[in-house]
C-alpha cells in the first residue's frame, strides 16, 4: 500500500544555521536608494543588491549563500568586477546576532560581517587590506 508520503524528503532549510534566515526579506540602505533582497528558496539563499534610480532599478550585485558538502560560502557577482565571476566567502563565524564570512585571498574585502542589533536592522561591514567599509540597512518588509 503507497501512501503517498516521501519519508526520505528532508528540509534542506535545516542544514542552515539559523542566524542566516534572519536575511530574508527586503533591506534599504540607510540614506540611500540602494537595497539588499533575499529569499531562501532551492536549497539555497538567492539576494540581490539593487539602486533605485528614478524609475529604474539597476543590478548592483547577485548574491548566494549555499552550502558545498559541510561548509557554507557567501558567494558574490558584480559584473564589473573579477571578470563577472562569482567570488566566494567561507562562513567562519557565527552566533545569535552575528555571522562573518571570510576570503583572505581575495583584494577587497577579505570579510564580510553581517550584525543583526534588532529585527529591523541589519550593519554590514566588509573589511581587507587595512580598510574598513560599514553599510547600515533597515528592514523594508
Amino acid at each position: 500500500m503507497a501512501f503517498g508520503i516521501n519519508c526520505t524528503a528532508q528540509d534542506k532549510s535545516n542544514d542552515y544555521p539559523k542566524i542566516l534566515f534572519k536575511l530574508e526579506g527586503n533591506w534599504k540602505l540607510e540614506n540611500s536608494n540602494n537595497f539588499e533582497i533575499w529569499n531562501f528558496r532551492d536549497s539555497l539563499f538567492l539576494g540581490k543588491a539593487i539602486k533605485a534610480e528614478n524609475t529604474d532599478t539597476i543590478l548592483l550585485e547577485k548574491l548566494r549563500i549555499l552550502k558545498v558538502e559541510n561548509d557554507f560560502f557567501y558567494e558574490v557577482i558584480v559584473s564589473d568586477q573579477n571578470e563577472g565571476q562569482p567570488v566566494k566567502f567561507k562562513l567562519i563565524k557565527q552566533s545569535t546576532n552575528q555571522f562573518v564570512f571570510e576570503n583572505k585571498k581575495h583584494d577587497f574585502p577579505q570579510k564580510i560581517v553581517y550584525d543583526f542589533p534588532d529585527e529591523s536592522s541589519i550593519i554590514v561591514t566588509i573589511l581587507g587590506n587595512d580598510k574598513t567599509v560599514i553599510f547600515k540597512y533597515f528592514r523594508i518588509k
